[in-house]
């Protein structure tokens, strides 16, 4: 997915939009584009998602750089952080996502330093 695909691109919690397959349910599923773009791309789709596990500890992941390169998360639980860490101690579809997000991050433009 395109961050074009929008007139005035929001910050995602992965940097960029992604396509992919919704493993949250009982059987893969492809969303549409505009699922995508309206909730599988911004991670709160607790009671909006009738794919969303109700027993779900909890309501989204996000990623964040501290120091030049080092990735940390927090997982998030009614909009509060709820635990945080190093994604290195991440696994399964959470250290994908840490990934996609480092990997991303990396390619984003830098602004130049003021000196």
């Amino acid at each position: 997915m395109a961050r074009e695909r929008w007139i005035d691109p929001p910050r995602l919690p992965l940097v960029d939009p992604f396509d992919g397959v919704c493993e949250a349910g009982a059987e893969p599923w492809p969303p549409d584009q505009a699922t995508l773009k309206e909730r599988c791309n911004f991670g709160y789709a607790r009671g909006h998602c009738p794919r969303f596990p109700a027993d779900a500890p909890w309501d989204a992941v996000r990623f964040t750089v501290r120091g030049q390169d080092q990735v940390r998360y927090v997982l998030e639980r009614e909009y509060a952080p709820a635990r945080h860490g190093a994604v290195e101690t991440l696994s399964g579809r959470m250290a994908a996502q840490a990934d996609a997000f480092a990997q991303a991050w990396r390619r984003r433009p830098r602004k130049e330093s003021q000196s």
